[in-house]
């Protein structure tokens, strides 16, 4: 992967290592069409998000290098750390994530007022090494040692009657260049403190 792979050194008794693999490295271009973003919006009952016009047609250059991901386990939950260094965006003039960050997270549910704020906050190129879940429910932003980062939550259905069996979690922050993502079912509080032992 080209990278010094850090490793959590707090983890709770009876948490074991199962899988390490690195992700290759991956170019995207993704070319919006703002037409197809209003019906999507409109069909959610989202009257009041605007969409900006001078982005339809326009295209992004997305290269994500190499990730490497450790999974852990404790039982029944697991935890995948996921690190690599932050992805190199080309996005039109006059675009920046935060805007189209906004929009994701209205799509998502959150009011307009809380959406815009936290757009403003959040590192949204970590979103595009980990992409956060569309049954997402919760966020909130916290302190991985001295970095700003976001916790996101989300139930998990039972693929057959659709009932809520769990939550999962996704911890997301970037730090010296590097992004790190944390998607787990384990306790919050045990991912934070993972996230904050890594070295």
């Amino acid at each position: 992967a080209g990278l010094h792979v850090e490793m959590p050194t707090a983890l709770r008794e009876g948490t074991v290592l199962t899988e390490i693999k690195v992700s290759g490295r991956n170019v995207v271009r993704v070319t919006a069409d703002t037409p197809r973003l209003r019906q999507l919006l409109d069909a959610l009952g989202l009257q009041d998000v605007a969409v900006p016009e001078e982005l339809d047609g326009e295209t992004a250059m997305i290269t994500v290098k190499p990730m490497v991901m450790t999974e852990f386990t404790e039982h029944e939950r697991r935890a995948v750390l996921m690190q690599g260094p932050i992805p190199e965006v080309l996005m039109p003039a006059g675009v920046d994530l935060a805007q189209l960050g906004e929009i994701g997270l209205r799509m998502l549910g959150l009011p307009e007022a809380e959406a815009h704020e936290f757009a403003k906050k959040m590192d949204w190129k970590t979103t595009l090494v980990v992409p956060v879940p569309p049954m997402a429910t919760q966020f909130r932003q916290v302190l991985v040692g001295s970095s700003q980062g976001v916790e996101i939550e989300g139930p998990i259905l039972d693929p057959e009657t659709r009932a809520v069996r769990g939550n999962w979690n996704l911890l997301l922050w970037s730090r010296g260049g590097r992004v790190y993502g944390i998607r787990s079912t384990m306790r919050f509080s045990d991912v934070l403190a993972m996230a904050n032992s890594l070295q």
